[in-house]
């Protein structure tokens, strides 16, 4: 059976790792579990998910982030596509295998969803829909690859060893490995046994036990050791269902990432360089992220989703209008104003302050990054 890897992310910017990171895994399947790796597919998320997390959600944080934000980082998907491409075309001289990016969020817009569960609860003031993890990987997994490479192809989605803590939290994540195989590539900083050699140890967030069921097993060429809450967990031993795999990490490539290029632009600007002009330089465009941010969110206004709507469906957050309704000036009116109305407040102030805790405890490891 052929297979194929898949690296989804922002890509916000992209740099070397990132291809790095597929050749390697390519390299550690082929030779160390004999497995027939064609290609490996690149998918950066739509120019959606970096306006929600990126943007400001009042004007407060905006003007006190001003200055982070017009020397912050924010390609487009046209940029972060050719940028992937030049990489792979500098880097990539192994003929047998063939690394493509997929813009699909770009490509395929009917995948573009609501999210009450994640963007509106972080998003007070309203979010462009996005693409969730579980949707896109369904939707390459079951239907782009079938059409295009054909049904006896198999997919493994390659993360970072730093992902695979929060995982159970992800939204719909069990559903999400069914269709395939996870492959956690490990950072450097793993742990050294006695002989010197790198251990992968894995701290989950939240409790692990239905996100590991749907994995029929763990294989790993080093020594791996999940844990939870402290205790060491037994590995997967399913009779059915996907594969996690373990390889070791890349040496040379742990000072890598965007984060680290965002954060070098951000020291540049506070001593006095032009940020905004090296970045469109790079990207052959005018402005900074502001701008980008503008443009996104006006390209893409039919895919806006109001806090008008929020009340419709009646959300904790903002409720229906028979319960009190939004002022021009953003202030709720009707069952929070007058003394009566403080009164609710300090009990539900007390109330929340009760439902977070219990909360935290129920849901230990939040959605971070892609919903």
């Amino acid at each position: 059976m052929e297979h194929v890897l898949c690296i989804s992310g922002t890509f916000n910017p992209p740099h070397l790792a990132h291809v790095k990171m597929g050749l390697h895994a390519a390299a550690a399947l082929r030779s160390s579990y004999d497995l027939k790796v064609s290609t490996v597919f690149f998918l950066p998320c739509s120019d959606n998910y970096l306006w929600n997390k990126l943007s400001e959600d009042t004007a407060e944080s905006a003007q006190n982030s001003a200055t982070h934000c017009q020397n912050s980082v924010c390609l487009s998907m046209g940029d972060r596509v050719r940028f992937l491409r030049e990489l792979i075309s500098k880097i990539s001289d192994n003929k047998s295998l063939q690394l493509k990016v997929l813009p699909l969020e770009r490509d395929a817009p009917q995948l573009l969803t609501k999210s009450p569960k994640y963007w509106e609860r972080k998003r007070t003031f309203g979010y462009l829909k996005t693409v969730p993890t579980a949707k896109i990987v369904s939707y390459f997994v079951n239907e782009w690859v079938p059409d295009n490479l054909g049904r006896n192809t198999r997919v493994a989605l390659i993360f970072g060893a730093d992902n695979l803590p929060w995982m159970p939290a992800w939204n719909d994540a069990k559903s999400l490995f069914s269709c395939c195989d996870l492959v956690i590539v490990d950072r450097p900083s793993g742990e050294k046994d006695i002989e010197g050699e790198s251990n992968i140890v894995i701290e989950f967030e939240s409790e692990p036990k239905d996100f590991l069921k749907g994995f029929k097993c763990v294989t790993s060429r080093v020594p791996v050791e999940l844990k939870f809450a402290g205790k060491t967990l037994s590995l997967p031993n399913a009779a059915d269902g996907s594969a996690l795999i373990f390889i070791g990490c890349l040496e040379g490539l742990e000072m890598l990432s965007s984060t680290r290029v965002r954060r070098a632009l951000g020291v540049l600007s506070r001593h006095g360089y032009d940020t905004g002009g090296l970045v469109a330089s790079l990207t052959r465009a005018g402005g900074n992220a502001q701008s980008a941010l503008r443009k996104i969110r006006t390209t893409q206004d039919t895919h806006f989703v109001s806090p008008a709507s929020y009340a419709a469906r009646g959300s904790p957050l903002c409720p229906s209008a028979g319960r009190g309704r939004m002022g021009a000036s953003g202030t709720r009116r009707g069952l929070y104003s007058g003394r009566l109305g403080r009164v609710r407040l300090s009990r539900l102030a007390i109330f929340a302050t009760g439902a977070l805790f219990v909360a935290s405890k129920a849901f230990q490891g939040t959605v971070l990054g892609r919903e």
